[in-house]
């Protein structure tokens, strides 16, 4: 797809949103938000600095990802920093085992200190398989141990997955999932979300629900969140049934009048269901 190709999509899907907004008609979430990755985006800056225009035009929220190895100064970091800082919301750093082998931590580094001047939002996107294990150095960092670095650990998948499904048997060894996802909810993808804090969560939509706490760095093992992340009955709930049974659930405790108007994404619905659980639960202590 060209730069062009792709600011026309982004225009368009703005203006829909823009004519549908506070519609239950939309059919996308309002504002739509906008991911960019492939290759490295920002090898094109001023192609990249005219679609996220666009996304800004429209009010949509912008997560842009990275590798970081453009990065050859603190000074080239913070000039293309502030060419984007008003116009994205999340930063995601990705990198693995093999890249920091070849390429090292010294532009991830950078990045993330020069990053520390702007209002954007980070996270460290690390990607684990066989022969692909966790980069410990990466811990060693000391922007990395600082109050606002997410990082995200993600399993891999084999590179051909088309002839792979559950009932193959094809699904080779050594990965962490032990078979292929059958409809890759987020539930099946099976990731995990340290905060700054030593908190572990199964995404970071759920960062701050008790429900979804896997555990923590300081006092849980590796172990022992894998395993409550695929015995945990809501997350087994989401795995074997879908995100339906969440509107299920929820409309057989409260009147329909009470579901949000429009379109609402799965993640965001479960996230207003236990935010209404919370909310119960805090009036329940507070007459108690």
């Amino acid at each position: 797809m060209t730069a062009d190709e792709a600011l026309g999509y982004v225009e368009a899907i703005g203006q829909h949103s823009d004519a549908h907004r506070g519609s239950v008609d939309a059919g996308l979430p309002t504002p739509p938000g906008l991911y960019v990755a492939g290759a490295e985006p920002m090898a094109q800056l001023p192609d990249l600095e005219r679609i996220l225009d666009c996304a800004k035009l429209h009010r949509m929220p912008v997560e842009l990802v990275t590798s970081a190895y453009w990065v050859d100064s603190l000074e080239i970091a913070e000039a293309v920093l502030d060419r984007l800082r008003t116009r994205v919301h999340l930063l995601t750093i990705t990198t693995r085992r093999s890249d920091v082998d070849s390429y090292g931590l010294a532009a991830i580094d950078l990045l993330l200190q020069a990053i520390r001047r702007f209002d954007i939002s980070i996270q460290i996107l690390v990607t684990v398989g066989p022969e692909e294990p966790f980069p410990k150095e990466l811990l060693a960092l000391e922007v990395v141990n600082s109050d606002s670095t997410v990082i995200r650990i993600e399993p891999m998948y084999p590179n051909d997955r088309s002839q792979l499904s559950p009932q193959s048997g094809a699904w080779p060894e050594g990965f962490l999932m032990e078979s292929p996802p059958r409809h890759a909810r987020c539930a099946e993808l099976l990731g995990f979300v340290i905060t700054p804090g030593g908190d572990v969560y199964p995404c970071s939509n759920g960062i701050g629900f008790p429900e979804l706490l896997l555990g923590n760095m300081t006092t849980h093992t590796i172990v022992e969140m894998l395993d409550k992340a695929l015995a945990g009955p809501q997350l087994n709930k989401l795995r074997e049934e879908g995100p339906y049974f969440l509107f299920d659930d929820f409309r057989r405790s409260l009147p329909l009048e009470v579901l949000p108007a429009g379109y609402v994404s799965s993640c965001d619905f479960h996230r207003q269901v236990m935010a209404r659980n919370q909310q119960s639960a805090s009036r329940v202590d507070s007459t108690a």
